[in-house]
C-alpha cells in the first residue's frame, strides 16, 4: 500500500534543508537576548568590584566623599560599551568557526555553512557579522530578502557566501497531515460537482 503524498511530506526529513524565516528570526532573538544579558552580567559584576572597593576608600580617613562617583560611571560605561563590541562581532563570529552554530541557532536546530562546503572560519564569520549591519542599514530589506529567495539566503549570507540549514531530524506535523488528507477529498468532490453542473447547464436550456 502506498503512502499518501501528505503523509510522505511529513514524515521526510527536513535535516539539510534550508531554512525558513521565521525559524531563523526566533534564533536571532534568542541571540539578542544571551548577548544583552552577557553584557548586562558582565557589566553588574564590575560595577560590583569596583563599589566594594570604592566602600573600602570611603572607610579611609583620608578619603572624600563621592571621589569615586565620576570614575564608576565612566568605567561602567566603558565596560558596557566593550562588553557588548566583542558579544556582537566575536560571539557569532567564534561559534560559527567552532560548529556553525550560535546558542539560539543550536536551540532552533540551525546551522550556518559555506555554500562552497568548505569549513566555515572566523574571518568569513566577521564578514557575515557585517552582513547583519547592511542588512538592516536598508531599512531590514536584507532580512526580509530570505522570504523571496528560493534558498532562503539574506544579503549576510550572500556577502560572506553562506546559508543557514536545519541541523536536526526535524519534520512535518503528522496531525496537521491528517487534517490536509481529510481535507483533500472534500475539496475534490465539490471541484467535481462544479464541473458537473457547468456540463449540464447548456444542456437543459435546449428545447
Amino acid at each position: 500500500m502506498n503512502a499518501s503524498p501528505t503523509a510522505t511530506t511529513a514524515n521526510r526529513s527536513l535535516e539539510g534543508e534550508y531554512a525558513g524565516f521565521m525559524t531563523r528570526a526566533i534564533a536571532f532573538i534568542l541571540d539578542l537576548l544571551i548577548i544583552e544579558l552577557t553584557v548586562f552580567a558582565i557589566t553588574g559584576v564590575v560595577m560590583m568590584i569596583i563599589g566594594f572597593f570604592a566602600s573600602l576608600y570611603n572607610t579611609l580617613p583620608w578619603a572624600s566623599e563621592g571621589r569615586f562617583e565620576p570614575v564608576t560611571l565612566w568605567t561602567a560605561g566603558l565596560i558596557t560599551t566593550i562588553s557588548l563590541f566583542i558579544m556582537i562581532w566575536l560571539y557569532p563570529a567564534l561559534f560559527w568557526m567552532i560548529n556553525g552554530q550560535t546558542i539560539g541557532k543550536r536551540i532552533m536546530g540551525l546551522r550556518v555553512v559555506r555554500m562552497d562546503g568548505s569549513e566555515m572560519t572566523f574571518w568569513r564569520g566577521l564578514i557575515r557579522v557585517f552582513g547583519y549591519w547592511v542588512s538592516a542599514v536598508a531599512l531590514f530589506l536584507g532580512f526580509i530578502w530570505v522570504l523571496f529567495s528560493n534558498q532562503r539566503r539574506g544579503w549576510h549570507d550572500r556577502l560572506a557566501g553562506t546559508c543557514v540549514i536545519y541541523s536536526w531530524d526535524a519534520r512535518g506535523s503528522a496531525v496537521m497531515a491528517a487534517r490536509l488528507e481529510s481535507i483533500r477529498p472534500k475539496r475534490t468532490e465539490k471541484k467535481q460537482a462544479a464541473n458537473s453542473d457547468r456540463g449540464q447547464a447548456p444542456a437543459q436550456r435546449r428545447p
